[in-house]
């Protein structure tokens, strides 16, 4: 509740919970997901590939559709969703 109410900063596996919670609340079904974030500003023009660091491990949450597919949700600030 401190999070939410008033601090609003911290990790993104907080934001990505906290959100979660609440879509779960409402009656979505709901995933905490943990990959890497290949952020669009590392990406190599000349190999073509983005860069992957230890430190773009990141935490969003998905939520299922009525068709079965998971849809990427981003509660972090500072993250976007990717293509």
């Amino acid at each position: 509740l401190w999070f939410l109410l008033e601090s609003r900063r911290g990790p993104d596996y907080l934001f990505a919970t906290s959100a979660a919670l609440l879509l779960r609340t409402l009656g979505y079904p709901t995933r905490v997901c943990l990959g890497y974030y290949a952020a669009p500003e590392h990406f190599d023009p000349e190999t073509d590939h983005t860069p992957v660091r230890v430190t773009d491990l990141h935490t969003w949450p998905e939520v299922q559709l009525r068709d079965g597919h998971w849809l990427v949700v981003e509660p972090t600030p500072g993250y976007g969703v990717l293509a």
